[in-house]
This record gives C-alpha cells, sequence and structure tokens, in this order.
C-alpha cells in the first residue's frame, strides 16, 4: 500500500518531502489492534498514521469502528493519536486495488513481454469479486506464461509487492468507493491540519 499512498498525497499536492515508512513490529506479537498501534506509535513516531484494516466479507462501517475503538484505546495512554490517524479499508482485499494494470501484473510475474491474452476484471466491479486475492494469483500465473514443473515452482505471494512498484498512476482506483473514502478522508485532515495542497488536485474523473 505505501506506493498507493505515497502516489496519493503527491496528486493531491502535498507540499515539502513525503517520508512514508512501513511499520514493521518484527517479532513481537501483539494481541489487538490498538496494541499495535500504541507499539507502532513508540517505535515509528510519526506526523500521520495510516491503519490498514481489509474489510474481508465484514461491511467498511465495521471495520472502521475497529480502527476507531483502537484509536481511542490509544488516546487513554501518552502515545494518543488524536485525529492524526487515516483509516486504510479496502474493500474486501488489497488484493483488489492491485488488479488496474496488465503491464504491471506481467513485470511482476518476471515476463514483460508476455502475449498471452488476460482476462482483466472490470475496474468498476473490482469491489464485487468475492475472493480478489485468488482472481489476482490466477492472472499472475497465468502471466507468467510458465508451465509443468516451473509453473508450480513460481509463487504468486512472492511477486505480489511488486505490482504496485510498477505502477505509476493509481488515478483508476478513484472508481472503488474504499479508496475514494481514503482519499475522502486524506483531504479532510489535510484542511484541518492546514496542510498545504491543491485543494482541485486529484478531481475525480
Amino acid at each position: 500500500l505505501q506506493p498507493i499512498l505515497n502516489w496519493l498525497l503527491q496528486d493531491l499536492g502535498v507540499e515539502g518531502p513525503i517520508q512514508g515508512e512501513w511499520a514493521d513490529l518484527g517479532p513481537v506479537k501483539t494481541k489487538t489492534l490498538s496494541d499495535r498501534v500504541m507499539r507502532t506509535l513508540d517505535l515509528f513516531p510519526c506526523d500521520l498514521l495510516f491503519i490498514h484494516r481489509d474489510a474481508e466479507n465484514q461491511p467498511r462501517q465495521m471495520r472502521l469502528e475497529e480502527v476507531q475503538s483502537a484509536v481511542q484505546g490509544c488516546s487513554q495512554s501518552s502515545s494518543g493519536l488524536g485525529t492524526n490517524f487515516i483509516p486504510v479499508i479496502p474493500i474486501r482485499m488489497t488484493e483488489a486495488w492491485l488488479m488496474i494494470s496488465e503491464a504491471a501484473l506481467r513485470a511482476a510475474a518476471m515476463n514483460r513481454n508476455g502475449t498471452i491474452p488476460l482476462v482483466m476484471p472490470p475496474i468498476e466491479r473490482l469491489e464485487d469479486l468475492p475472493d480478489p486475492k485468488q482472481v489476482l494469483h490466477e492472472l499472475l500465473r497465468k502471466a507468467s506464461e510458465k508451465r509443468g514443473r516451473r509453473l508450480k515452482e513460481f509463487n504468486p505471494g512472492q511477486v505480489v509487492h511488486q505490482i504496485p512498484q510498477e505502477i505509476t498512476d493509481f488515478s483508476p482506483l478513484r472508481q472503488l468507493s474504499g479508496f475514494c473514502a481514503l482519499e475522502a478522508d486524506l483531504r479532510s485532515w489535510l484542511k484541518q491540519k492546514g496542510k498545504r495542497f491543491r485543494p482541485g488536485a486529484g478531481a475525480h474523473q
């Protein structure tokens, strides 16, 4: 998600350097989302924390309430977040946000010049897929054009992270409700904090 978040901040015209970092909590286990958030704040002090939760089979509102509850738990500690957090809740799974570029899938599958046709789901229907992860993995297998033993050895899960690195324009995601909610929340936070950005940037097409 980090390339997507960096792109959105830049597309909104946020001024100044963007120093985003994935919060790797290491081997220490945390029991609750609130615990993870507090540990993240201890290890990675930040101006704004993006908290990711896939909706999976639950309504987005339920996941949003989980995030808000976790933040409220942190607010009772010295590491309180206040309003300096943005929920990132892809409908069903994050994988739905990665199926917007056929070229990126071929590159991630290490077969940039592949010619086998890929039947990509319509972007506006990505949130309707019951299992985006399965669909994405099947597309990556097909894009690899591997056969037999080489296909069995190909692990889509190991190359998924490469997909967003191959995409330079994530604006097609503005057709998805989960991404639109993320953008709206980010715009609201920027305005509330008096951050300088281009109000007209990133307008929906």
